[in-house]
């Protein structure tokens, strides 16, 4: 399920600038401008901002004796699949076990997906964003609404009102060109 949000800032015109802009993600030429953008409402931890990959769950049961998927692996059997990978892999692979538990020890999550369900409300940042006026933004979340991040987002500017009006929708469009 998709949710359109249609989020209202209701203040003084220097006070929805200022939101606006607090908001609003740097974009790199050729990118889609993000008028709304949750990392700088709630900003997710950058080490969490990995993929899962078979050869970094091996390698964290070789160093930690923990995994995934392959928790049924001796850890000689790690070391025996590891040593299959190029030297290039193999660092890669372990650097990336390594991160994943500073993830678990620092947030409690592995990777972003759990973490942006818990904080954002969402598994993804906000995608297909339309300036309606200048202080109206519309823009569509998967599987809830942005709740979550309105809600930090009043907090974060006590003297700004915020009207966030949420519909489902089943036929939101996707940033992807297909």
């Amino acid at each position: 399920m998709n949710y359109k949000n249609t989020l209202t800032i209701i203040g003084e015109d220097e006070e929805v600038v200022s939101v606006r802009k607090s908001i609003r993600s740097k974009t790199n030429f050729g990118e889609l401008p993000k008028y709304i953008d949750f990392n700088n409402i709630i900003e997710m931890p950058i080490g969490l901002n990995l993929e899962y990959n078979t050869e970094s769950d091996i390698a964290r049961q070789l160093l930690f004796g923990e995994s995934f998927y392959y928790e049924g692996y001796s850890r000689k059997q790690a070391w025996q699949e590891i040593a299959t990978f190029t030297r290039k892999d193999q660092n890669k692979s372990i650097l990336s076990a390594i991160q994943i538990q500073e993830n678990i020890r620092n947030t409690g999550h592995a990777f972003s997906h759990v973490w942006k369900r818990e904080n954002w409300g969402t598994e993804r940042n906000a995608y297909s964003q339309v300036i309606e006026s200048p202080n109206v933004i519309s823009f569509y979340t998967d599987n809830a609404p942005a709740t979550k991040v309105v809600d930090a987002l009043k907090l974060k500017f006590p003297t700004v009102s915020f009207d966030h009006k949420i519909e489902e929708d089943d036929e939101a469009g996707d940033d992807l060109p297909f």
